[in-house]
């Protein structure tokens, strides 16, 4: 039989999964606005990004998506997606 869990346990849940949700949506409009010092935000101190199309692609940590070319850097048109 399983002991059930404290009151303390299931808030500290619930407050993981929202900020969960808060987090990929502020990941989803960041992309669209196309802000990069806010995706970086989003993202580990220590993580590393793979672009799935382009293995050789890789970008380290928080502040590697200040190197992202400019032209990428614009502002969004059109609807968002996220």
């Amino acid at each position: 039989m399983t002991r059930p869990e404290s009151l303390e346990a299931r808030v500290r849940r619930l407050e993981d999964c929202i900020a969960i949700r808060v987090l990929i949506a502020r990941y989803g409009f960041s992309i669209d606005d196309r802000d990069m010092n806010a995706i970086g935000d989003c993202l580990c101190r220590d993580g590393l990004y793979v672009r799935p199309m382009a293995c050789s692609t890789q970008m380290a940590g928080r502040q590697c998506w200040n190197s992202v070319p400019r032209p990428l850097r614009g502002a969004r048109s059109g609807q968002s997606f996220h």
